[in-house]
């Protein structure tokens, strides 16, 4: 093979490595406690929305409320994570 070919191989390998992220075991681990994967978070983040599509799910006083995008786009940011309190006028999501 010549030394491109080694490192288009090299590249593919490591790739897939870092798409385990740690194994099995290092993503059960992180699962138990509750938080999502780091590709988990990043396919959120980068995720397509349209106008008036459910981007927030928002529980207060035991009802749930599904809160619309008010603009298509992509979200940029997610502000809270599941279980975090929130206050009026807090920026859940960001979407740019």
């Amino acid at each position: 093979m010549g030394v491109v070919e080694d490192k288009i191989k090299d590249l593919k390998e490591r790739e897939k490595k870092v798409l385990q992220m740690g194994g099995e075991k290092a993503v059960a681990k992180h699962k138990e406690k509750g938080k999502l994967t780091a590709r988990e978070r990043l396919n959120i983040l980068f995720d397509a929305v349209s106008e008036g599509e459910t981007v927030v799910v928002l529980e207060a006083v035991k009802m749930e409320n599904a809160l619309p995008a008010p603009v298509g786009g992509t979200i940029k940011a997610v502000n809270f994570a599941s279980g975090d309190s929130v206050q009026m006028n807090d920026v859940l999501a960001v979407i740019g």
